[in-house]
């Protein structure tokens, strides 16, 4: 048996109707992308008798089709070491996953900017330490790639006079 809040009918779209058991059938409302890891993750948590948590962050599939990110998560009751009930709440968190998408893109637009500006860009730590560099940059120390470079310092290729100059 499933017991959802008024809340939880809301996410999936479904006021006032039956919902299906998430648990038993995430096919009928989770998005088809995540219906695989919710089920190994579920699956997961109920066999492993020491697993006391359930916690998952998976899209639902409204009936009109929208979409939601719910956070899932529930504690495990167990007797005598077998997974006997779940008790969780579900919260949506779909604006934060639309602001970190929209991050994710601003970042990928930066680093295109990066990487193509006909100079030489790094940025450091606060140990002068290489975090992010483009190939200008890498070809320039006399690297072939920026991964070269990660955590290393101007120490590393420059005199002493010219790397504590730039510190």
């Amino acid at each position: 048996e499933i017991y959802y809040s008024e809340r939880a009918y809301q996410f999936f779209g479904l006021e006032g109707k039956d919902a299906p058991n998430l648990m038993l059938h995430p096919e009928e409302l989770l998005h088809k992308d995540d219906i695989s890891y919710f089920s190994n993750a579920l699956s997961h948590t109920l066999r492993d008798s020491n697993e006391e948590f359930f916690a998952i962050d998976s899209r639902v599939v409204s009936h009109d089709d929208s979409v939601r990110w719910l956070r899932i998560r529930g504690i495990v009751v167990r007797e005598e070491g077998r997974a006997v009930r779940i008790a969780g709440s579900m919260i949506d968190i779909t604006k934060r996953k639309d602001a970190e998408l929209q991050v994710s893109e601003e970042r990928n637009r930066l680093r295109l900017v990066i990487d193509n500006v006909p100079l030489q860009v790094y940025f450091k730590n606060k140990d002068f330490e290489y975090v992010l560099v483009n190939q200008r940059q890498a070809e320039w120390v006399g690297e072939s790639s920026p991964e070269d470079l990660m955590g290393k310092t101007s120490r590393d290729y420059f005199s002493e006079k010219t790397w504590r100059g730039s510190r």
